[in-house]
């Protein structure tokens, strides 16, 4: 059983940990998509993952983007899932958050029994707010034990956090280890899994074309990429961030009238 935390990880600052409970696995990502279950599972007809489970997904969730940081906590010894799961949920109301769902064991949809492991039979919630291909933990490891292990006891709930950047969200599931032939040592602890999604713009790191480059990409390669042109989620909308982009092609155009473009663009 875990002593310390390991290397290379701490707690987010906008969620504590519970008191006594030690870091086992960290993920952090300065920008990241995460689909934010907000209700309970459903089994979509007709569709397997890669393992050859059933797929079971949420009848609504939340697409979030910002910097993401996943925690995976054991508990100390002899603390129920409900016990810390209730701390978590007045540690985020106390700060002025929303709980926006919550469910236990089969109320959650989908193999309650499962963690992010196993293949031929259902998907498990916990596979959506950590998908199998992202456990990155040493086999037989803490890490790999907490979140790969059969479990019993399922809590999960989804949060909602005012923050001064604007509302951060939570995916937090609590749930208690059965203890397999290599994960003895975690027998019944009580492991808590993190997702945080905090509001963070991405960073515009693409340098824009002047008209001059251009012209000079085309002739020599008769092709140019450019990022620098940004819409709206799910819209159509140009961002204004985009117009110094959209100045330099209108540049182009106008110094070279006969010049016959093919266009593609792939956003959201």
């Amino acid at each position: 059983a875990p002593t310390q935390d390991i290397p290379n990880a701490r707690d987010n600052p906008l969620l504590r940990r519970y008191d006594g409970s030690f870091i086992v696995d960290y993920a952090q990502r300065a920008f990241e998509e995460f689909e934010l279950p907000t209700a309970e599972l459903k089994q979509v007809p007709g569709k397997k993952d890669a393992k050859n489970n059933d797929v079971f997904a949420p009848t609504t969730a939340e697409a979030l983007e910002g910097r993401f940081t996943r925690i995976v906590y054991v508990a100390p010894a002899n603390r129920s899932p409900l016990e810390v799961m209730r701390n978590y949920q007045e540690e985020i109301t106390g700060k002025g958050g929303t709980i926006l769902f919550s469910c236990r064991d089969e109320a959650c949809g989908g193999d309650n029994s499962r963690s992010t492991d196993g293949g031929g039979g259902q998907q498990s919630l916990l596979m959506r707010i950590y998908p199998p291909a992202d456990v990155k933990a040493s086999y037989k490891s803490n890490g790999y034990c907490a979140v790969t292990d059969y479990i019993n006891g399922l809590r999960y709930a989804t949060m909602r956090l005012p923050t001064s950047g604007g509302n951060a969200h939570a995916a937090i599931a609590v749930y208690s280890l059965r203890g397999g032939t290599y994960c003895e040592a975690l027998k019944e602890r009580t492991i808590v899994v993190v997702a945080l999604v905090e509001p963070r713009a991405r960073e515009q790191r693409m340098v824009t074309a002047a008209a001059t480059e251009m012209n000079a990409a085309l002739g020599r390669d008769g092709r140019i990429v450019l990022y620098n042109i940004l819409f709206d989620f799910d819209k159509a909308d140009i961002k204004p961030e985009s117009r110094p982009q959209l100045e330099e092609i209108a540049r182009l155009l106008q110094a070279s009238p006969n010049l016959r473009l093919h266009v593609v663009g792939h956003t959201d």
